[in-house]
């Protein structure tokens, strides 16, 4: 069993399964929740990660499965309904399970999706056993931010409530994942851009050269929380075109010795 990121991986004969999971609490529409946001939302975004994490990798899903700390009717139905429109939008129609809690009258929301699929041994070895001639490639490209992180009440207000459009949509990383010149997508969670950066360097061995441009560089904070994946780090022979917000942050380089 390997693990990237936030996904685990299991030696199968024909490829790996992949397993994909979050959870989102306290953020919905009941009177103990700290962010309220309409239960819709809340099932969308909490479908949201995984599914970008999925995506960055190229798996592909087979199955969701959601457990709903609220009733099913009228409050998990909604939540369900928004796990259903990024499931459908993403990868089409599967098989979406899972469990609500009808026995108990709960005050707060909480939601955990889990999704299982499959990646090919080709697809997932660049990630969990990449070759040197993949990381050649990766030193031949640039290391760029996609979408601009937020989180909480930021992330709700300037993105949700005054759609913005900074942060990055699920259209524009299926477009990412599509496009073959961009050789490695890393979501940014609520560590930050330089915990992924460093994921990154131990994972191909190499070093990041930081290099950002000079309109952004006031703008960037390397260790700000991007919340529900509202950020992806992108290595890529070419300058990502499918968002508006993209800021170049550098390269990786083979480490120096002392």
């Amino acid at each position: 069993m390997n693990g990237y990121s936030d996904l685990t991986f299991i030696d199968k004969k024909d490829g790996y399964m992949v397993i994909a999971c979050d959870v989102s609490a306290g953020i919905g529409d009941r009177e103990h929740d700290i962010i309220k946001l309409d239960p819709f939302k809340c099932g969308y975004y909490a479908a949201f990660v995984p599914v970008v994490e999925l995506l960055s990798i190229r798996a592909k899903a087979e199955v969701f499965v959601n457990t709903l700390s609220v009733e099913y009717d009228p409050t998990a139905k909604k939540i369900i309904e928004g796990i259903r429109e990024v499931m459908e939008n993403s990868y089409g129609e599967l098989p979406l399970t899972g469990s609500t809690e009808d026995n108990i009258n709960t005050t707060f929301t909480s939601i955990g999706i889990t999704i299982i699929a499959k990646i090919s041994k080709e697809g997932a070895n660049k990630v969990i056993n990449p070759s040197k001639e993949f990381i050649e490639e990766i030193i031949d490209s640039k290391l760029y931010l996609v979408g601009k992180p937020k989180v909480g009440k930021e992330f709700l207000e300037e993105e949700i409530v005054g759609n913005a459009g900074e942060c990055i949509s699920l259209d524009a990383v299926i477009k990412l994942s599509d496009d073959k010149n961009n050789l490695v997508l890393l979501p940014i969670g609520s560590k930050g851009i330089a915990y992924e950066i460093s994921v990154l360097e131990k994972r191909f061995g190499l070093q990041y050269h930081k290099n950002i441009e000079d309109d952004f560089k006031e703008d960037i904070d390397m260790k700000k929380s991007a919340g529900p994946s509202t950020a992806i780090l992108v290595i890529s022979k070419t300058r990502p075109d499918c968002f508006k917000y993209v800021v170049e942050l550098g390269d990786f380089q083979y480490e120096k010795m002392e």
